[in-house]
């Protein structure tokens, strides 16, 4: 089962949140960020925020894998303060999530 939220704290605007519970991955698909600061410099906070809105299905600290998809069309998975690409085809990417990265690869190319 994937539960759906928005998640909004200052500065992000908006991130977009699925919980696939049974396979135990968190997704987070930016949407909008303050111009300094992205998702991905402000991970730790998004992490505090969303484990405190998803704690009644249980502890997932430990046991999950966090999936961050970027404005500029990356997914990477977010480990102990590290990101590591994911491929658009890896098992775990969320398929509503990768329809919309890749719209956003398409955008971001033409306009390089």
């Amino acid at each position: 089962m994937v539960h759906m939220f928005n998640l909004a704290f200052e500065p992000m605007d908006s991130v977009q949140v699925a919980f696939d519970t049974q396979k135990k991955v968190i997704h987070m698909l930016e949407v909008d960020h303050d111009k300094e600061k992205s998702l991905s410099d402000l991970m730790e906070q998004a992490q505090r925020h969303i484990v405190e809105r998803i704690k009644h299905y249980g502890n997932p600290c430990n046991e999950v894998k966090w999936l961050v998809y970027d404005l500029k069309g990356r997914i990477n998975e977010y480990c102990e303060g590290q990101f590591s690409a994911v491929e658009l085809a890896h098992p775990d990417v969320y398929s509503t999530f990768a329809s919309k990265i890749k719209v956003r690869r398409l955008q971001f190319n033409t306009t390089k």
